[in-house]
């Protein structure tokens, strides 16, 4: 049997001896209540097959095994992207069992491939499988929907007071209501150092580029 629960199994038989005319009579009795009088037999199930073999004088009898692999199966983890935006997300196809011992992965309608490990996914839903590199017909669908999420837009309110006198560095920047990432954020000012407040004081005058970022993913910067 190529694949678990598969119905492609077969029986070839040679008889030998007996005495003819008239010819040999077969009669095969089988799981789920199956019957043939062909001499060989195809399109069967996993199970005992018994076949008695006549040749108008006597009779024998013989079992015939038909074996199926375990059903494939594996495990299956993500992680999400850091990003909104971020095609950076992570599948991974780990500890295949069943079938014939060799397997194969894909998402979706891709490629199939030998290795279990998806990178760089952008946020979506992905259907999981694998099969079995030995028999290719053998698909199992591991998970259906495995989600990708990413986090929301980074955004914030910025406000900025203008110094007071000229040449006098007292002008403020305030960064405010941030949300998106993963709820904790940093701020700098051009290319300074990143800090916890949204609060930058004493700036003389000039233009200042202002930036936030996801504290729990650093590369994420607006």
């Amino acid at each position: 049997m190529s694949c678990n629960g598969g119905n492609d199994g077969a029986i070839n038989v040679t008889a030998t001896d007996g005495i003819t005319p008239p010819p040999l009579q077969y009669s095969w009795t089988g799981p789920g209540g199956y019957a043939s009088n062909s001499e060989d037999i195809t399109g069967l199930i996993a199970g005992t097959y018994i076949l008695t073999v006549t040749d108008g004088y006597s009779s024998d009898t013989l079992h015939a095994v038909i074996y199926e692999p375990a059903v494939l199966s594996a495990t299956v983890t993500s992680t999400d992207a850091s990003c909104n935006g971020t095609p950076d997300g992570t599948i991974a196809v780990s500890s295949p069992t069943g079938g014939y011992g060799t397997y194969e992965y894909r998402l979706d309608a891709g490629v199939w491939q030998g290795s279990g490990s998806f990178t760089g996914l952008a946020a979506g839903s992905y259907s999981v499988q694998i099969r079995d590199a030995a028999n290719q017909a053998c698909v199992i669908v591991l998970d259906p929907a495995r989600v990708i999420t990413e986090p929301v837009v980074l955004s914030a309110t910025v406000a900025s007071t203008n110094a007071s006198c000229n040449g006098t560095p007292d002008g403020t920047i305030t960064v405010s209501s941030p949300s998106g990432g993963y709820g904790t954020y940093e701020y700098r000012l051009d290319a300074g150092i990143w800090q916890g407040s949204g609060s930058f004081t004493g700036l003389a005058a000039g233009s200042y580029s202002v930036q936030i970022r996801d504290a729990a993913n650093p590369a994420c910067v607006i």
